[in-house]
């Protein structure tokens, strides 16, 4: 698992720009989101697509917060595929 430290100096500016009164719970995410954002960037550096699970909304987020944590998470990746998914729906295959 990528922690905080793992993250380069960019991702650090971009996280001390963003409001200084966030919760430490909404820093913790944002953090979480930018070590993400990092390894996509790192492992798919040659992919022609990356593919990725979309991230349910937290109920406190509004539709703003909602779209710059996705902006945050597909930054500087060429293309991002966010695919939605059911929460505790069971995934069928051909080995089911």
């Amino acid at each position: 698992m990528l922690g905080p430290t793992k993250l380069d100096a960019r991702a650090r500016r971009r996280s001390e720009s963003h409001e200084s009164t966030a919760s430490e719970g909404l820093e913790t995410r944002r953090l979480a989101t930018l070590a993400f954002n990092e390894a996509l960037r790192d492992r798919s550096s040659e992919a022609a697509l990356i593919m990725t699970n979309l991230p349910l909304p937290k109920f406190t987020d509004g539709t703003a917060e909602y779209m710059e944590h996705l902006e945050m998470l597909t930054e500087d990746c060429p293309r991002v595929l966010l695919i939605a998914g059911q929460r505790d729906a069971e995934v069928i295959t051909m080995y089911s």
